[in-house]
């Protein structure tokens, strides 16, 4: 997979979402990115078309720690989706989580594809492009 057209940021942290975007627009990476502040907000993103489209992400970065809904009940559920494009989407956990326990059980679990500490830098950025889309960006001065 070497196309990048969405991006999906699942967090309930404003700042976090703001951080992560810049990082991501200033990326130069071609792609839309979707912001859902809960696992709750991010499966009707997911389930619901706009204009008769459904969002497709190429990558989803997910927090761990979220009221509501946290990501482990968020991946239950997206598990339960139907489409073929859940088999494709990039899976990253996204935590400031010190539990050694969250790190252990992204690495294991089948739907994550990595666990990457937040915030997220602009060498973690470019460095999660290129190996998961063959993408280099050239990342502007933020």
């Amino acid at each position: 997979m070497n196309k990048l057209k969405d991006i999906l940021l699942i967090d309930d942290d404003y700042s976090t979402n703001f951080i992560h975007k810049k990082l991501i627009a200033h990326s130069r990476v071609d792609a839309s990115i979707h912001v859902a502040h809960s696992g709750l907000e991010a499966l009707q993103m997911l389930s619901h078309a706009e204009n008769g489209v459904n969002l497709e992400p190429d990558i989803i970065f997910l927090d761990i720690n979220m009221p509501l809904m946290n990501g482990w009940e968020f991946l239950d559920e997206y598990e339960k989706m139907d489409g073929i494009w859940i088999k494709d989407s990039i899976l990253l956990m996204v935590s400031t989580s010190i539990n050694p326990d969250d790190e252990i059980r992204s690495r294991t679990h089948p739907r994550v594809n990595d666990f990457v500490k937040k915030p997220l830098s602009k060498e973690t950025v470019c460095g999660i492009f290129d190996k998961y889309f063959f993408i280099k960006p050239a990342l502007s001065e933020i």
